[in-house]
């Protein structure tokens, strides 16, 4: 047998000699697998997210939860086996385990009020995440002199990406609310924005960023911003992005 499903039966053995004699709920033995649980609940569980979130989660629970915990029934994933999936990701999937475990406490929790679970049972609460060195970088007066002539050359053949990188210069804003930003929410001096990650924001223009925003050909309150050709989703800007950094 392959290592991972190695480690998963040993994780379930030493579960079981830890809890022997212990007394234990016969109801254990009728609450699903934890792949059989998703499988029928993900869906209530996904929309309380926003769809991106839902698709990193679900992407998370596919490739590092459910090859370790999707034979395990709901009711019986511990703290000794959440503890072990983290010791095996030291060193090698570190990020990784930050990421998955808070879609497993989910899980878990959602499990607790369909009563799969005993209540406040949650094996993933406390559980101290891998730290993170802190990544905070500014440019320098140098690299904003290269980064403003590469926008410069850009210009005319890429108008709406080279726009959307200056604003987001000016405003500090997330790259999601400026490409997808639609003129219904241009309320001078600010940016209304009726949802962002963190909820409803007005973002702050000042005067440059205005000075863009003027310059681009108003469309109706609802359109967007930047749009692609066809005029109903927001203009590609990663692909090209890493292209001009490299650049």
């Amino acid at each position: 047998m392959d290592a991972t499903l190695a480690r998963a039966q040993a994780r379930r053995l030493l579960a079981e000699v830890a809890l022997d004699g212990l007394p234990k709920h016969r109801s254990v033995k009728a609450t699903p697998t934890l792949s059989a649980y998703v499988e029928t609940y993900w869906d209530d569980i996904a929309r309380y997210w926003k769809p991106s979130t839902a698709k990193r989660n679900h992407d998370a629970w596919r490739r590092d939860l459910a090859p370790v915990f999707g034979g395990t029934r709901v009711a019986e994933v511990l703290p000794a086996d959440v503890i072990r999936w983290r010791d095996d990701c030291a060193g090698c999937a570190e990020t990784r385990f930050n990421r998955a475990v808070p879609v497993l406490a989910s899980l878990l929790k959602y499990a607790e009020a369909l009563h799969f679970r005993r209540k406040g049972s949650n094996p993933c609460r406390g559980l101290p995440r891998y730290p993170r060195e802190p990544k905070e970088r500014f440019l320098s007066p140098l690299e904003y002199r290269r980064l403003g002539a590469a926008l410069r050359d850009a210009e005319a053949t890429h108008p709406a990406q080279v726009a959307i990188v200056r604003l987001l210069l000016y405003t500090g804003a997330r790259v999601g609310e400026i490409r997808d930003l639609r003129w219904a929410w241009v309320q001078p001096p600010g940016l209304a924005l009726p949802d962002s990650k963190t909820g409803a924001k007005t973002i702050w223009l000042n005067s440059q960023a205005m000075a863009i925003l003027d310059a681009l050909p108003r469309r109706e309150d609802f359109s967007l911003v930047f749009p692609d050709r066809t005029g109903k989703a927001p203009v590609a800007v990663v692909s090209w992005w890493t292209a001009l950094r490299q650049r």
